[in-house]
């Protein structure tokens, strides 16, 4: 009998997860973030309704230990102080205890998606992962040793009820390779000689690399993600005196930013509105980033295609940089471009 392997792609930044599958119609995306089960257990004393609106779900490693269970879910950041985010930086955040539970917590989010095909005896897995260039190129300079641990069998409590899995093969790549990939996929095209420019704003990092072909040939990483923008709205709108961390945070400020509604709840029945602000800040923020690009060096008439990628490419504006004569290609949603790539892959 042949053995059914399910491909997932899973993409883990430091301000959203996003993974999707076989017999997936769309990524889920989730905050990269976790909540101790014991510091918000009164939510799950009668509060059926208000944990399925917001996706709440526990997550352990162990059966009815609630010293080692988290709480999960779309809206988690409305548990305020409690939540837990899984940031790091380097090879050392896949060493990462928090982290390697939300990796396995999200895999197992899938598998049990997969429920309805009464597969009693586990999933088994080829997973596609990506990371930052610097990151990925540690841990492959390290022999894979630091994601290691992901390779084998795994058990995860979903509410109590065991979720099994076996990863049998983890294909890892650098975090932009996913989008070059999707455009394979959609458009065709990419040749060896064809040369590439990937210009993926994730949270944390901007990361700008140049392909020929699918062969990566030039590597830049550094801080000035969207982060940086975040960082600085929360600081603006705090100043503004709205300092309930539960309407304030950067996932309310990145939620904002992909919906374009800038509009926060800030009462029961108050709203303030932040679009002259938002407008401000992100003009500046992609009128900085544009200036960067075109200055940092790449002689823009050597490349033929430039992809802007990430959540990030949401703010950018195309115009702008068409201004540089190549073809410039902007996927849809590209927030999930990386992780629906790496699935193609």
């Amino acid at each position: 009998m042949v053995e059914q392997i399910y491909k997932l792609g899973i993409d883990i930044g430091n301000n959203l997860v996003k993974i999707i599958g076989d017999e997936q119609e769309r990524p889920l995306v989730y905050p990269a973030s976790l909540a101790r089960y014991t510091d918000v257990s009164y939510l799950f004393n009668n509060n059926i309704d208000y944990l399925e609106e917001n996706g709440f779900e526990t997550f352990s490693l162990e059966a009815n230990d609630e010293q080692s269970c988290y709480v999960w879910g779309r809206n988690l950041y409305k548990l305020g102080q409690a939540v837990i985010d899984t940031k790091g930086a380097g090879d050392i955040r896949y060493e990462n205890q928090l982290y390697q539970r939300l990796v396995l917590f999200a895999i197992a989010k899938y598998v049990d998606g997969l429920k309805e095909h009464n597969l009693e005896n586990g999933v088994v897995l080829s997973l596609a992962m990506g990371m930052p260039d610097n990151e990925y190129t540690s841990v492959v300079t390290n022999n894979f040793e630091s994601i290691s641990w992901l390779v084998g069998e795994h058990r995860v409590f979903v509410d109590n009820v065991s979720v099994k899995f076996k990863i049998k093969k983890v294909d890892l790549m650098p975090q932009e390779f996913g989008s070059l990939t999707l455009f394979e996929k959609m458009n065709g095209g990419i040749t060896p000689d064809v040369r590439t420019m990937v210009i993926d704003y994730g949270g944390g990092t901007r990361l700008r690399a140049i392909y020929n072909g699918f062969q990566q040939r030039e590597t830049n990483q550094d801080a000035l993600g969207v982060n940086q923008l975040i960082d600085k709205l929360f600081i603006k709108i705090k100043e503004q005196g709205i300092n309930n961390n539960r309407r304030n945070n950067h996932i309310s400020i990145q939620e904002m930013l992909m919906s374009q509604n800038y509009q926060m709840k800030t009462g029961v029945s108050t709203t303030q509105d932040f679009t002259k602000l938002f407008q401000k800040e992100i003009k500046n923020y992609a009128e900085d980033r544009f200036e960067e690009d075109v200055y940092s060096g790449q002689a823009f008439n050597n490349i033929d295609l430039v992809i802007l990628t990430g959540g990030g490419a949401n703010l950018l504006e195309r115009l702008v940089y068409s201004q540089l004569g190549q073809e410039i290609w902007v996927p849809e949603q590209p927030e999930t471009a990386n992780v629906r790539g790496f699935y193609e892959y």
